[in-house]
Parts: structure tokens; C-alpha cells; sequence
């Protein structure tokens, strides 16, 4: 079967030694392998998005900017896309759901290590103002909600009865990597208690 003769393209050939896809793209764009201003291949297909002759990392930070509200320096900066039920901004790319706060520590030349947050000085979760951000790891982020006074609690005091937001939010740190130790520390109860709840002997 003939190929389309675009390097490591193994699509059927349709036309002017092109398949189907690179003959749309030399039709849009007057070649079938456009360039982004920076050199790398275009982002030529984006979804449900409109087509772009940016590259994938640069159509995706121009998507970023346009959804958000830029103030003064030091001021929020909110998203105004797609946000969790905790206020969070997310945007979709290439099928899948990417946290905004995340986004902006990545495009400031500051990544989130794996099992690491991206954490807010201003306590405004819409906000992607990279200078009220900074990548924390998970007790650095539960440390934060606890001076802040964000911390989840139950119907009486956590060192007699954990609440139903504790136990979730125990398990969660843990699943991102807190010690149980460090955890049994904060809420005021013994390791082993901490212990059965990751285990799910208790609630």
C-alpha cells in the first residue's frame, strides 16, 4: 500500500503524495509540515480547538493566557475557565484535565516535583498569579491550611473524634506521600489509629 511521504508518516497516501490529514494541513497552511515560530513541528490539530501553527507548548500557554483576568503585579490573577468544586481552574489538553495553579509554576520555570502541590500564599484557589505560588509538598500544604485556619473539622475536637473531612483528608495526604507519623502529629491521635483509617479498618 502506498504511504503518504511525510518522514514517519505510515497513513495511507490520498493525494500529491500525501495522506489525508498532512493534505489538509498543505491545504490550511501551504505546507504539510508548518513550523512554530520557535522552530518545533506546529500543533496543527488541537481537538476541538480551532488549528494552530503554534507548537503543542506554545498553544497550550496561549490557551492559558486567555483565560485569565491579569490585575496589578501583586494581585490575584483568577481564572476564569473551568474550575473544580473547590475553585480550582483546570483547562483540557489532548484529553486530559490540567490543573491552571500547576500550569502557571510551569510555564515561571518552576515545575511541581511529583507528589509535590502548588501552593497559594493569598489562600484563593482561582488565583494562578505565579508570584503568590510555589511548590510545596503535601505536609508543607496541610501545614499551610492549619495556620491559615482551613483546616477541615468535625463535630468535636479531632483529639477525641476525627470528622468525616479528616478521614478523607488523611488518607488523600497520605496517597500523595505524608508520613503517617507526621500525620498522626497533626491530627493529635496515635499512629496506629492513623494507620487502620489508610488501611480502611476504621472510617
Amino acid at each position: 500500500m502506498k504511504r503518504c511521504s511525510v518522514s514517519g508518516c505510515e497513513n495511507k497516501y490520498r493525494s500529491i503524495g500525501l495522506c489525508s490529514s498532512h493534505w489538509k494541513i498543505n491545504k490550511k497552511f501551504g505546507t504539510p509540515t508548518p513550523v512554530c515560530w520557535c522552530g518545533e513541528l506546529s500543533q496543527t490539530f488541537a481537538g476541538n480547538n480551532k488549528p494552530s501553527i503554534l507548537c503543542a507548548y506554545h498553544y497550550l500557554l496561549e490557551r492559558f493566557w486567555e483565560n485569565v483576568d491579569i490585575r496589578g503585579e501583586e494581585e490575584c490573577w483568577e481564572w476564569r475557565g473551568s474550575r473544580t468544586s473547590g475553585g480550582y481552574g483546570v483547562i483540557c489538553y489532548r484529553g486530559e484535565g490540567k490543573y491552571a495553579h500547576r500550569l502557571s509554576l510551569e510555564f515561571d520555570n518552576r515545575p511541581v516535583p511529583p507528589r509535590h502541590h502548588a501552593c497559594h500564599t493569598c489562600d484563593n484557589p482561582p488565583c494562578v498569579n505565579p508570584k503568590h505560588l510555589y511548590p510545596g509538598t503535601p505536609m508543607d500544604n496541610m501545614r499551610d491550611k492549619m495556620e491559615r485556619g482551613r483546616q477541615p473539622k468535625g463535630e468535636t475536637h479531632y483529639a477525641t473524634k476525627l470528622s468525616d473531612d479528616d478521614v478523607a483528608e488523611i488518607r488523600k495526604l497520605h496517597s500523595e506521600g505524608a508520613w503517617q507519623a507526621d500525620l498522626a502529629r497533626t491530627y493529635g491521635v496515635d499512629p496506629s489509629h492513623v494507620s487502620d483509617i489508610i488501611r480502611g479498618n476504621r472510617r
